[in-house]
């Protein structure tokens, strides 16, 4: 599917990546979550700001509850 370097063709991904890595410098997501930040950024419509605040999150929970939280609503953000 996707790896890191084909994420930035992806501007909602690539600013995912970006505010992710502002709170935990050393995200490097592997391919399946990738795949769950491609679902989080569609799930939010590609809105930045939401995005933003969905990636404030990976330094405190897994991606897959990130995702799962959005998907039952939207108050993580």
């Amino acid at each position: 599917m996707l790896v890191d370097g084909a994420a930035a063709n992806y501007p909602a991904i690539a600013l995912f990546l970006q505010a992710a890595r502002r709170v935990q410098p050393v995200f490097a997501p592997d391919e399946s979550r990738l795949a769950l930040i491609a679902d989080i950024c569609r799930h939010l419509d590609g809105i930045p700001l939401a995005i933003e605040l969905a990636a404030a999150w990976v330094d405190t929970i897994p991606l897959g509850d990130i995702a799962a939280e959005l998907q039952s609503n939207l108050d993580l953000l």
